[in-house]
């Protein structure tokens, strides 16, 4: 009876990836873990990923090549600006007292009598 990939996945413990990956192995063209495997596809998978795990388990780790530490010039000192002066308070009264919009239209000048 033909079985989902993802249904087989899920009896396995094993993610959709690694079941397609599996296929891709075996030569079987399975894109989508919605896609049906026939019972003789099913056993070959099935064997496949207990042989894969028995192979894993019994192989040494690999060995990696060690890291050869590779000098970096120190870095630069980071140009600072000079910190920034804080200026005094402004001393115009009027002008903190009129609102922005006579600053921005200021009112006719007084003519003398």
């Amino acid at each position: 009876m033909p079985k989902r990939i993802y249904l087989l996945a899920k009896e396995l413990d094993k993610s959709n990836k690694e079941i397609l990956e599996a296929l891709a192995d075996l030569g079987i063209d399975k894109n989508s873990p919605s896609q049906n495997l026939t019972d003789q596809e099913e056993a070959q998978v099935v064997s496949y990923i207990e042989l894969m795990a028995h192979a894993v388990i019994s192989a040494p780790p690999p060995e990696r090549p060690k890291e050869e530490k590779i000098d970096k010039p120190e870095p630069k000192a980071a140009h600072k600006a000079p910190p920034r002066r804080l200026r005094p308070p402004s001393r115009n009264l009027r002008k903190r007292r009129l609102p922005r919009a006579r600053r921005r239209c200021p009112l006719p000048k007084r003519r003398s009598r």
